[in-house]
């Protein structure tokens, strides 16, 4: 039966329509001009996405199926942190960036960056974690970088990058030597997060992991020290750590 036969003795039950469709090709939703007889498709065309489009239904259709963040990629560093301040200030309006939280309330995050016509390409280049960061709003993501930075500088001056796992407390990862003559370790949130410190050793391998400075200055200090200075005899190892000064030199001087 060709095309012509359908159109010309069944025109009263064809339908013109736009769909809107998830298209696991591009991760997308794409739009389509369709011309159906039922389930047969005479005639489909893809169209660009309008913004008038209601691409969310889809979109948290295509989330319960595979997870949010199959479908996009999350700024995990992000998530954790704000989930701190949560607990940290509890009263502060800090919105929910868990999984489900972000599921939940994905019309309040996501909706507004939809309805350019771009799709969740337009979203992708943009950034998630730009999206999320200006949903915090001005005020709270100055008091995020204050609380919990994503740097910090050392007493020897370097700026050193911190990170933030899902679960446990901030990781502070540096050569030892940047942290002499300090007595206890860098805090945050106004002392009240405490830094996993990965002290390493010349070769960039951890030598301590602690989050009590003090302690290892006073303890296991002696056989890290005594080891190091037979392997690096040209590197700066201290008989007092906590009284040295502190140096982004590796070498003594």
């Amino acid at each position: 039966v060709s095309v012509d036969e359908i159109e010309e003795h069944l025109s009263a039950q064809i339908e013109s329509l736009r769909e809107l469709r998830w298209d696991g090709g591009v991760d997308d939703i794409v739009a389509r001009q369709a011309r159906r007889l039922g389930a047969l498709a005479l005639q489909e065309r893809e169209e660009p996405l309008r913004p008038d489009d209601d691409l969310l239904p889809l979109i948290v259709e295509r989330i319960g199926s595979v997870g949010l963040d199959r479908v996009l990629k999350l700024p995990r560093e992000l998530l954790s942190r704000v989930a701190r301040m949560r607990r940290l200030e509890p009263g502060g309006g800090w919105p929910d960036y868990s999984l489900q939280g972000l599921t939940a309330g994905i019309d309040d995050w996501l909706g507004p960056w939809l309805s350019n016509g771009g799709g969740l390409r337009a979203v992708r280049k943009t950034g998630v974690e730009s999206i999320l960061a200006h949903h915090l709003g001005r005020e709270r993501l100055q008091r995020l970088d204050d609380a919990l930075p994503t740097y910090v500088t050392t007493p020897a001056g370097t700026r050193r990058r911190i990170s933030y796992p899902p679960d446990g407390d901030p990781i502070l990862a540096l050569p030892m030597q940047e942290l002499f003559g300090e007595r206890a370790g860098p805090r945050l949130a106004g002392g009240q997060v405490s830094l996993v410190l990965h002290l390493l050793s010349p070769a960039g391998r951890p030598l301590q992991i602690t989050s009590d400075l003090a302690a290892f200055w006073a303890g296991a200090y002696a056989d890290v020290k005594k080891e190091m200075r037979g392997r690096y005899p040209k590197h700066h190892w201290p008989d007092d750590p906590a009284g040295a000064a502190a140096t982004r030199s590796l070498k003594r001087r």
